[in-house]
């Protein structure tokens, strides 16, 4: 007998129809006397009833940033709903499940309302319902302050919630639901041959989640590879065997294990001759470091400092540079390409064959970046499709 904690996605809670994917699987996991615990996220994406982007929706701007407490009030309701209902559905198919939220199981977390982390789980409750036979339908994403006051984890804090139950209850495997075959080589809606990746490694997952690749919490799987927990993506609605995450890595695999993008981000170049005698130009990322903003791709020559950040923090930095009288360059509309794999080898070569493949495409290679698992390149917004394509069709695919 096993315990295994399945957490299903929105788009799988969606509609009434694909709920009845989700008992199905349930059903199937059921037959071999196994227990079960459920997380599930709020009911749809974007604009659907009680979907989290649409209880964010019905309140302004300032009231979020001026009430956060309140604000996560509101959006979690998103998953108490889904879990109530899901948990009717389960009996009306006469399964014995009962929703719960964080409160009623002890989910206690620290009081940074809208980005909570979570400090401990009482796990008694979810024990008790298990050894009588109920399957816990447990609205993720959530928690309370030792105050008793509503907390969220964050977009994506419904996996964070997946793995630390596994982790606390000590399960034998996480099986993410979702709408998809398990994790893909690159996006498939912009790379129509993607493939699906059989199995991955924790630290290859990693790596793409924190840039780009959503489709696991980064923290849902630092929690997975510091435990050793395995974890299943698959589709709800099919029976592919989905992806399969642990601590192998395998050296004979394809060059790359996956690739992911970000789009619009903002490159910024600093020239030392344009501002010879203003000595904030060696000041400069001391600043952005004290301010806590994200920038990257940093690459600092004899004659000029470039680097890359993000949309959101574009304000906070324009507000330094111009704070500091400094004068600078910037070009918007760029994406970052992220290629993985672990324990990547001769990387100075593999990075001249990328770029070469780009100039042949006629796609300029504005900055790159590595480490001993990932190759990173900038390029601009116009010519991602065709660069992810290019590098899908000559690294990915085994001709």
């Amino acid at each position: 007998m096993e315990l295994i904690l399945q957490k299903f996605g929105g788009t799988s809670v969606q509609t009434k129809k694909s709920r009845l994917m989700c008992i199905n699987k349930i059903e199937q996991f059921l037959e071999n006397n196994n227990k079960l615990v459920v997380v599930i996220s709020a009911i749809g994406r974007k604009n659907d009833p009680y979907s989290t982007d649409m209880l964010l929706s019905l309140i302004s701007n300032d009231f979020k940033k001026r009430y956060p407490k309140y604000m996560d009030k509101l959006i979690s309701c998103g998953e108490i709903i889904s879990a109530i209902v899901f948990a009717s559905e389960l009996r009306d198919r006469d399964i014995n499940a009962i929703p719960v939220v964080g409160k009623d199981i002890g989910i206690v977390t620290d009081d940074n309302f809208g980005n909570a982390s979570i400090l401990n789980i009482n796990t008694e409750k979810i024990v008790s319902l298990l050894n009588d036979g109920i399957i816990p339908i447990i609205a993720g994403f959530q928690g309370v302050t030792c105050d008793g006051d509503i907390t969220t984890l964050g977009r994506g804090g419904s996996d964070i919630s997946a793995v630390k139950l596994a982790e606390v209850l000590g399960c034998n495997k996480v099986q993410f639901f979702k709408d998809v075959d398990g994790l893909m080589t690159v996006d498939p809606k912009i790379v129509v041959n993607a493939k699906s990746i059989d199995e991955i490694s924790y630290k290859e997952l990693f790596e793409l989640s924190i840039f780009g690749n959503n489709i696991i919490h980064p923290k849902a799987v630092k929690i997975a590879m510091d435990n050793n927990i395995p974890i299943i993506i698959k589709n709800t609605f099919n029976d592919f065997k989905g992806t399969i995450i642990n601590n192998n890595s395998r050296d004979n695999d394809d060059i790359f294990k996956g690739m992911t993008y970000l789009k619009d981000c903002i490159q910024i170049k600093i020239s030392r001759d344009e501002n010879e005698d203003n000595q904030n130009y060696y000041k400069v990322f001391q600043e952005i470091s004290t301010k806590n903003i994200v920038i990257d791709f940093i690459n600092i020559f004899t004659d000029h400092k470039v680097f890359t950040i993000y949309k959101n923090n574009f304000d906070d930095i324009i507000k330094i540079l111009n704070n500091y009288n400094l004068k600078y360059k910037i070009i918007e509309n760029c994406s970052k390409i992220g290629i993985v794999k672990a324990n990547l080898k001769n990387i100075s070569i593999t990075m001249a064959k990328l770029i070469e493949l780009l100039h042949r495409e006629n796609i300029e290679v504005m900055q790159t970046n590595h480490s001993n698992m990932s190759i990173w390149l900038l390029v601009k917004n116009d010519d991602l499709d065709r660069s992810l394509n290019a590098i899908h069709n000559n690294f990915f695919i085994t001709k």
